[in-house]
């Protein structure tokens, strides 16, 4: 790593991205990952289509937990490869993370659609739908003009609606998954499902 930092110091262009890679990965392999990701930085403004490259600062930020770095270098490796499932699950995460339930959503249920028995993906479908159905609920009571909190509740309604046998598909497979229990039941409830919810309430208090 010191002749590599004693090598770019000199301002020598001629062999500087590769060296620059050599770097990180000699980083990467000693756990130095904050120089790791300063190096990859500096490596990706010189060359953002590597995707080998981009594979690396991906599991560097994973590594060290930085979204917002994470989400650069995910976006550009998409450009890339925009229909690399690890990639779209990446990014899916992410916005999901960031509150942008519908982006994750779009992006799940594409990744659904590849893979229609991943009980994986149908978790961040039903999750997302709920999510978006809360956040249009919350639009809904803040919004003065009833028109639109009339349309808010609508949208809100239409998420819930199409959560419901989602998360029923979940529970078929887990059914002690205490989180998508609470999340049906608040469904229900937001749908007018009166037995359904006092039906699901009672499960919940059952699993403690």
């Amino acid at each position: 790593i010191k002749y590599f930092q004693e090598y770019l110091a000199t301002g020598e262009q001629k062999h500087r991205y590769n060296v620059m890679k050599y770097m990180a990965v000699s980083c990467i392999n000693v756990k130095d990952y904050e120089q790791a990701k300063r190096v990859l930085s500096d490596a990706v403004a010189l060359n953002s289509s590597d995707y080998d490259l981009l594979t690396l600062a991906v599991n560097v930020c994973i590594e060290t937990e930085d979204n917002r770095q994470l989400q650069k270098y995910v976006s550009k490796a998409l450009n890339l490869k925009p229909n690399d499932q690890n990639l779209m699950n990446l990014q899916g995460k992410l916005s999901e993370e960031s509150g942008n339930y519908a982006e994750a959503l779009k992006i799940y249920k594409s990744l659904f659609s590849k893979n229609p028995t991943s009980l994986t993906y149908a978790k961040h479908i039903a999750l997302n739908n709920y999510n978006l159905g809360v956040l249009f609920t919350n639009k809904a009571s803040l919004e003065n003009d009833r028109r639109i909190a009339s349309q808010y509740d609508n949208q809100a309604l239409l998420y819930f609606e199409t959560a419901i046998p989602v998360i029923k598909d979940v529970l078929s497979a887990e059914p002690a998954a205490l989180q998508y229990h609470q999340a049906l039941a608040v469904a229900y409830q937001m749908t007018g499902r009166e037995k359904d919810f006092d039906a699901e309430n009672q499960k919940i208090s059952n699993l403690g």
